[in-house]
Formats: structure tokens, sequence, C-alpha cells
């Protein structure tokens, strides 16, 4: 949308946001803010970095108490969302580009960058429709919301979704270590979600990857960092997508405040490994040519 569309909002939304050294997290806060002014228009928003002495709680209530024009506030990243929290500020917030959880964040508002189910399942059917079985491992203290909407989704998508539940990385290890013994061939699929806790990304994603290889099973992912290390595929945010999300969250929250809300991630790109899925008889040519935004393992043995 072109800011000549923007929508019609009185006053501003303060858009607080970490200033990261690596040029590459830099460009990602970039993307989404420029998503958020594409919607708003460019005269509708104020931001504030959080770097060196602007970084303290303390710092940031005093710059919000100066924009008198704020109605809302959007915060990037878990370091802005937790100063924002500190700074006992009133004004209406959403948040984005962290993975929030209805289990450990009941009060926020905002967009997890944990991906809708559905978008992963519907991705899943398209490249291996032969797919019966979804298991997955999770931490109910955190992912019970994200799991309950698995489960709503998978029956449409014509899926039997097996959940596995562990609290800590050492279980997670040992569960994640029985359940490859057990995953089928061309029957079974197995979903990395977004929780590093549970997952050792040293040794045991190198193992997951390699038996899926060796035992011919997909391993699909909320990240792209897998797919570039062998999953199947993953699906990520679209970053300028998503900030036009956060503004329209922010916008509709104080034109119709309502109880805060945690969506899933559903503006996603799509990334996929072709050299795991020619293995696996995918052709990646027809309706799934421009299907996938990035391709990872170009070149095939």
């Amino acid at each position: 949308m072109a800011w000549g569309q923007a929508v019609a909002f009185q006053g501003t939304v303060a858009v607080v946001y970490p200033e990261p050294d690596e040029p590459a997290y830099r460009a990602v806060f970039e993307s989404v803010i420029q998503g958020i002014r594409r919607r708003l228009g460019p005269r509708e928003i104020q931001t504030y970095a959080l770097a060196g002495a602007t970084k303290t709680p303390a710092a940031l209530k005093a710059w919000l108490a100066k924009q008198t024009s704020a109605r809302a506030v959007i915060t990037l990243g878990r370091e802005a969302y937790e100063a924002y929290q500190a700074a006992g500020v009133t004004l209406p917030a959403v948040s984005g580009l962290l993975d929030l959880s209805l289990q450990l964040n009941p009060t926020a508002n905002g967009i997890s960058l944990s991906v809708d189910p559905a978008l992963l399942f519907e991705t899943l059917k398209r490249v291996l429709p032969g797919t019966r079985r979804v298991h997955v491992l999770y931490n109910p203290a955190k992912d019970q919301w994200l799991i309950d909407l698995a489960r709503q989704a998978a029956p449409r998508y014509h899926l039997e979704l097996i959940a596995h539940e562990a609290s800590d990385l050492a279980a997670g290890t040992q569960r994640y270590l029985e359940l490859l013994k057990h995953l089928e061939a061309g029957r079974d699929a197995l979903w990395l979600p977004l929780d590093s806790t549970l997952l050792e990304e040293d040794t045991v994603l190198p193992l997951i990857i390699e038996e899926s290889w060796n035992r011919r099973f997909a391993v699909f992912s909320n990240s792209l960092a897998h797919a570039r290390l062998g999953a199947l595929f993953a699906l990520y945010p679209d970053n300028e997508a998503l900030g036009r999300r956060l503004a329209e969250k922010a916008i509709g929250g104080v034109d119709h405040p309502r109880d805060p809300t945690i969506e899933p991630l559903r503006d996603v790109k799509r990334a996929i490994h072709r050299r795991f899925a020619e293995h696996l008889g995918i052709d990646l040519g027809g309706p799934l040519r421009t299907y996938f935004d990035t391709v990872f393992g170009a070149h095939a043995d």
C-alpha cells in the first residue's frame, strides 16, 4: 500500500526497536518499519532506537512523555518489549519480532514469530500430499496455545497431529532421539517449532537432518536457518508485510479497544532445500516453481 493510500489516523504511533550492530539484523528492523510507514504514512510514526544511553526504561519513558501526539506504541524485538514493559507507560502497545506466547505473555498484545500451523500444514501437503502424520515436540508451559491451533488445523489438511511433551533441553533431546526411531518414510513428517529450549542445534539438529535424509521423512520448520542446514522447508517472516499488519493492529486497538490478543505469524515467505526435495522425489517445476521465495541446496549430487 502506497503512502497516498495510508489509513486515516489521528495522531502518531511510536515505534521502539533496538539498534543492532549486525547489518543483517538492522535490515530486518528497517524492513518492518518500512511496512509500518507504508501502512500509516511517513508522518504518522515516530521512531526510538534503543542504543547506549537510550536503552534504559527511564529514558524510553521520558521520550514517550514528549510524544504528545502518540496514541499507540509498536515494540520490535524482545529488548524493546521488555524496555516498554519496565517503563510503566499506559499507551496501548503492540509487539512484534519476538516469540510471544499466550502462556508466558498472557497480557501481551501482538504478533508472535511462531508461524500459524495451518500455513505450515498447507505447505507440507503441497509438496508431499501423501503425508498423513505430523509429529511435534513442544513445552506445554510455553507453546500449548500453538499446539491448540495446530490441533484445530490438522484435520483440514487430512493430517493427524501427534504432539510430544518435554519441559527442558535434556528431556527434549531424549524425546527427539526416541522419536527418530519410529518415523516412517512417506507417511510421517517432523515439525520443528520456534523453541530453542528443546532442540540442541549443534548436535541433535544435524542428527535429525541426517536421519531424515537416510530414512526419507520430511522435516519442516519455523526457522530459515533450519532449511539452510537441510530441513525440507521453512516458513519465515515477510518483514514488510509484518510491519503493515502491526500497524493495522496498533490503530485497530486505538479505534476499537479490546482485550489483548497474540496472533501467530501469517505474513510469511517460504524456503525450500532443493537437494532434499529432489531426494524425496518432489518436482519443483510446474506449480511449485514460484511457490518458494528462497531456495537452498541448489546443486544435487
